[in-house]
């Protein structure tokens, strides 16, 4: 079952190779603007990451890819737990030609 499971997550991956244009992240455990700032700056340091518009009062982030690189969903969950919260949903737009 896991590798199963690895190799969808692979095929996703080589799939979304610049066609996610925008993630709208939800992130839970927040409590102030302090942990806010902390997930913006964790965001920010992912290399496929153009851009981060963050809404305190949600709790949400819009990010941004820059184009022609590949996006690993999996390195902005590690972020964000690596600064200590967690995802509470994920909403991707892509662009399927």
């Amino acid at each position: 079952m896991k590798k199963l499971f690895f190799v969808i997550t692979m095929i996703i991956s080589t799939v979304s190779f610049a066609q996610i244009k925008s993630v709208n992240l939800t992130a839970s455990g927040l409590t102030c603007s302090m942990c806010s700032k902390a997930i913006y700056k964790a965001l920010i340091e992912v290399q496929t990451i153009k851009d981060v518009k963050v809404d305190i009062k949600n709790s949400t982030y819009f990010i941004t890819f820059k184009e022609d690189m590949p996006v690993s969903l999996d390195a902005i969950r590690t972020a964000v737990e690596d600064a200590g919260f967690s995802v509470a949903s994920l909403k991707v737009t892509a662009n399927f030609e």
